[in-house]
């Protein structure tokens, strides 16, 4: 599976981070995720999720072409 971790505001209001999606992921049996942020400009957060749950957590990058930036 893929998920994405950060905050979506209005009109969705979603709250996604590391320590909720493992949670989550072994309540219903799932192993590994990869996983890259909401945003384009938020690598650190996924790198500081990977390491803190190598086990379950893949990043992935998200990259902004429009912008030339990570």
């Amino acid at each position: 599976m893929h998920s994405h971790l950060g905050v979506v505001g209005e009109p969705f209001n979603i709250h996604q981070d590391a320590e909720r999606m493992v949670q989550t992921m072994a309540q219903y049996n799932i192993e590994k995720a990869l996983v890259c942020s909401m945003y384009a400009n938020a690598s650190a957060e996924i790198k500081t999720a990977a390491t803190k749950y190598p086990a379950q957590l893949i990043p992935i990058a998200r990259i902004n072409c429009a912008q030339g930036q990570p």
